[in-house]
């Protein structure tokens, strides 16, 4: 045996044992890596909170100017003419084409047919024709909401495609996006 005396590694940094620096760096580490995982999490839903603000926002704007752009009045025009239409037919009738879905094609028909030489009549289809083939095309864009232009135009799409079918079928080459983008429109709203 030697007489020299045995001495300690010292394993310290700034009087902290090694040990204790390794646990403190992963532990830092590891909570900088949650920190990064929840910073990038919020700032995903953001992004798609953002985004999703935005088409509400585009939407509206499609909303005001249906309001103000005569788009509705013209809408509220065709369905007094349409109401106008039933209020001359006996009432047998009107009953029958409510169940009957033969007489109510066969009504339907006869007012579009009625519409032929009514070019102010015309004019409107053709207006909120344009206005909703603009909707559907915000939409297939992904420019606006589908659940906002859900709540305010479903009813509405439905029920001029139902009343004005005929004519927008004879006359698609006058149509804006044609017979096809409101049929994919009301679908897409349903």
């Amino acid at each position: 045996m030697s007489g020299q005396p045995v001495t300690e590694k010292r394993d310290r940094f700034f009087w902290i044992r090694a040990e204790s620096w390794e646990v403190w760096s992963n532990a830092v580490t590891t909570a900088g890596i949650i920190i990064a995982a929840i910073g990038a999490g919020w700032v995903l839903f953001e992004y798609y909170n953002n985004a999703a603000d935005e088409r509400n926002r585009y939407t509206f704007r499609l909303i005001d100017s249906w309001e103000r752009q005569e788009y509705k009045k013209s809408y509220w025009d065709l369905r007094e003419l349409y109401t106008g239409f039933l209020a001359q037919l006996p009432k047998e009738r009107i009953e029958r084409a409510e169940t009957d879905e033969r007489t109510r094609k066969d009504v339907i028909a006869k007012f579009n047919a009625s519409l032929e030489s009514d070019n102010e009549a015309r004019r409107k289809i053709r207006d909120v024709a344009y206005f909703f083939n603009k909707l559907n095309l915000c939409l297939d864009a992904d420019l606006c909401s589908d659940e906002t232009a859900t709540i305010f135009f479903n009813d509405t799409v439905k029920s001029f495609l139902e009343v004005f079918r005929p004519h927008l079928e004879a006359n698609q080459h006058d149509m804006p996006g044609g017979l096809p983008a409101l049929e994919a429109l009301s679908a897409r709203l349903n």
